[in-house]
């Protein structure tokens, strides 16, 4: 279905006021309704679901931070003047379009602003390793949004806030925490909490669940789990501690499979588009994946992907060491390793020359660490040069002797 050609006026300006004043927590319900008005169209929509993808979102604004933009808009200024009296009413609404972008892009970059100067808090002189600079580890730090759509800052400082069927959401010492006893209504309610690159975070759900979320992560639940099940979904990567109750099964929604579970401990990691690996720690769980379904002992782990479901033994300090606070390469490719180092320092990796793919590296070491001293590690392992310069890390093949 194609949008009307119009002329949107201010429109983009007054859609990115309501949505800065929603990501603040200070847009009223009235704002609320005219901003979902706002949206309604298809293609608003998708912008607005892709502003709220965090992980996504702080990529492209890295990209963007790298982009000359006074040159870009000349060039487009150019070709505006040029085409001004040639137009058709199709071409004003291409243009109406590009006026969106620009305001919708414009409210990300400043709602992100204080992500970016988190980002720079973590760029600090190196004197040991001969880099341009350092950067510190990922923090514990996460984004909640409530069931009204007013979002929350989560980093480390204690709260106490209330949904609006009366369940009690505190954050102490850095875990989220959620009390149901004084919650009425029939209304389910979701709540969702998305971690950053460079964030890792600890929620624990109203039935007692503890759940870990890595970094670019997204983990989406009921404040309260009234019906017969508990379901939540997972983007990402999740370490779970299922709270046990025979009577009412959980469930984890991942990249089109579903986790069953009583009561047990398992990863679930699904970075990666169209592959799911889940690892049992203890307990018991079922796969019901697109391709099949599997019933895990502790130990095992399940890959799921769009043509198979395949089980075998785990490596299980390679799929729980986030969790437990350092990285453990076991005969990783360099792409993979650089993976992970983006995803914990929010980085961006440039490869100045070819790497040899067939190159594996072994070995562990605290995410408490700076990236320099990782690198550093990684150098000697590897052989291969690294230059920091600000949030970017630029990787070489080793010099010939």
């Amino acid at each position: 279905m194609t949008e009307p050609t119009t002329d949107w006026g201010d429109l983009p300006y007054r859609t990115a006021t309501l949505l800065l004043k929603q990501h603040q927590g200070a847009i009223t319900t009235a704002e609320l309704q005219e901003l979902n008005t706002l949206v309604d169209a298809p293609a608003r929509q998708r912008l607005l679901a892709e502003l709220n993808d965090f992980p996504a979102l702080e990529a492209r604004l890295q990209r963007l931070a790298r982009f000359n933009s006074a040159a870009a808009w000349q060039q487009v200024n150019d070709k505006r003047i040029h085409a001004h009296h040639k137009r058709s009413p199709r071409q004003r609404f291409y243009w109406a379009a590009a006026a969106m972008l620009t305001g919708i892009a414009a409210i990300a970059w400043f709602l992100s602003s204080r992500q970016i100067e988190n980002n720079h808090a973590r760029l600090v002189p190196d004197d040991r390793f001969g880099h341009q600079n350092d950067v510190l580890p990922g923090t514990s730090r996460a984004t909640l949004t409530l069931s009204n759509g007013q979002t929350v800052q989560l980093r480390g400082e204690d709260f106490l806030l209330e949904e609006k069927d009366g369940t009690r959401l505190r954050s102490d010492s850095g875990a989220l925490q959620y009390n149901t006893l004084a919650a009425s209504g029939s209304e389910t309610l979701y709540n969702t909490l998305r971690v950053p690159l460079a964030g890792t975070y600890r929620i624990v759900l109203p039935d007692g669940t503890a759940v870990w979320l890595n970094a670019a992560s997204e983990l989406r639940f009921p404040v309260r789990f009234t019906g017969s099940q508990r379901i939540v979904s997972l983007r990402g990567e999740g370490y779970f501690e299922v709270a046990a109750d025979a009577q009412k099964p959980f469930s984890v929604q991942v990249e089109g499979d579903t986790i069953n579970v009583l009561g047990t401990a398992f990863n679930i990691s699904a970075y990666q588009s169209g592959r799911t690996a889940t690892t049992l720690v203890s307990g018991k769980v079922a796969i019901a994946a697109r391709k099949g379904r599997k019933a895990l002992t502790p130990g095992q782990q399940a890959v799921s992907t769009t043509t198979a479901l395949q089980v075998s033994p785990a490596d299980m300090e390679k799929a729980t060491a986030w969790k437990n606070g350092y990285f453990y390469f076991s005969n990783e490719s360099i792409a993979e390793v650089m993976q992970q180092l983006t995803r914990w320092y929010g980085i961006t990796v440039v490869y100045e020359s070819a790497i040899d793919s067939r190159m594996r590296i072994g070995g562990s070491i605290s995410r408490e660490a700076s990236l320099g001293e990782v690198l550093e590690q990684l150098r000697l392992l590897s052989g291969l040069q690294f230059n920091i310069s600000g949030s970017e890390l630029k990787v070489a093949a080793a010099k010939k002797k």
